[in-house]
């Protein structure tokens, strides 16, 4: 491990290493200063060195080719010191799709380009340490104009704000980042989801079973599993696996789509319509379970948007695909089903204390109990 001794030509002050130099006596009638000084932008050790060594060997360069009497360029050195391994956003998004992107969806991709290219249109493409914290605000303020929902305005600044952070780790950069801590209304034009009262619930499922084409088997699904609509909608006929009796379905990242959360990825079983429908789906000779509705690739929002257009007139106000989940919970607190296993099933994450982390869970037979005898009650209420 380096220590202040070990880095050469380089002194500490509040912490941050500064590089020092004495310029040699032949050279010196080309600067207006004996010594050279000027921060490395580091507080550790092993990137000052780093620095130091490289800035060592270009002044060095120079100071050989002027004292022979060669044109040299020296006074850039000093001017561009600051800028020392600074990329631009652009380059920081790049090289954080180049790391991250790779096993996931599109979507991924695509969200982070949207928040960056807001970015460039407001502020421009400038090196990472030069953004202010009201470019972060500009940002916030633009999205908020757009009427965006407080989640999605996060979710953009978010994007931004762990990119920078990734190039800032990457390229060992001591700076503040801008775009963290800002202040967003989460709350701001969000919509509460509501449960769909089980008489409709029943009735939509008994219509699907009627049509039992894709898209209605789609939604059979959503209404009997508690799974997302993505999650649903982007499954494999490898994903479905028999454990004797019992068809589970394994949702994991594919080709079609990721997760996400890492607590999404789960195996669950299914149940009553969601069996059904996923019993007729298996009839088709396809890859994707849902082949006409999903194409080559996923995408969440038209499939959201088509289903949604269908519930609409056949729910109440505030009802979508997604009060499915909503429902399904319920179902299962009904029933006395342990918080952890509501959590496990639906894939949402759980308040653990320290022993529940250990082995590796609920069984799928525990699973399947609870879900059978909640969904009893849609038929029994319904």
């Amino acid at each position: 491990m380096l220590d202040q001794q070990c880095v050469a030509h380089t002194f500490i002050k509040a912490g941050v290493y500064y590089y020092t130099r004495r310029v040699p006596k032949g050279v010196r009638h080309h600067y207006a200063c004996k010594l050279i000084s000027f921060s490395l932008r580091t507080k550790l050790a092993s990137v000052a060195s780093k620095r130091a060594q490289q800035m060592s060997a270009r002044f060095e360069h120079v100071w050989f080719q002027l004292s022979l009497g060669n044109k040299a360029e020296h006074k850039g050195i000093l001017d561009n010191e600051a800028d020392i391994d600074v990329p631009k956003l652009s380059q920081a998004l790049t090289y954080y799709l180049q790391q991250k992107a790779g096993s996931k969806s599109k979507n991924f991709t695509q969200s982070n380009h949207i928040a960056c290219n807001a970015v460039f249109a407001l502020a421009g493409d400038k090196p990472i340490n030069q953004y202010q914290r009201k470019d972060a605000m500009q940002l916030r303020d633009y999205l908020v104009n757009k009427k965006l929902a407080g989640t999605t305005v996060r979710r953009n600044v978010g994007c931004v704000r762990t990119i920078i952070n990734f190039a800032m780790s990457e390229y060992s950069l001591e700076m503040n980042n801008p775009f963290h801590n800002i202040f967003i209304e989460k709350q701001a034009r969000t919509v509460k989801r509501l449960p769909v009262p089980l008489d409709r619930l029943l009735a939509i499922q008994q219509e699907c079973v009627e049509i039992g084409d894709e898209r209605r088997l789609l939604i059979l699904l959503l209404s009997g599993s508690l799974m997302r609509l993505s999650e649903a909608a982007g499954l494999l006929q490898d994903d479905i696996v028999m454990k004797g009796d019992m068809m589970t379905v394994c949702i994991r990242p594919n080709t079609l789509r990721d997760l996400k959360t890492r607590s999404s990825e789960r195996q669950i079983p299914l149940v009553g319509v969601a069996r059904y429908a996923v019993e007729v789906l298996l009839c088709n000779k396809s890859t994707a379970l849902f082949p006409k509705t999903v194409g080559a690739e996923l995408k969440r929002n038209s499939v959201s948007a088509a289903v949604n257009k269908w519930l609409k007139p056949r729910v109440v106000k505030g009802v979508t695909a997604h009060s499915f989940r909503h429902t399904g919970r319920d179902l299962l607190r009904e029933v006395e089903c342990p918080v952890p296993v509501i959590d496990a099933i639906g894939g949402w994450v759980s308040a653990k204390s320290a022993g529940e982390g250990y082995g590796t869970g609920y069984s799928l037979a525990v699973m399947q109990q609870h879900l059978e005898r909640a969904f009893e009650l849609v038929s029994a209420r319904g």
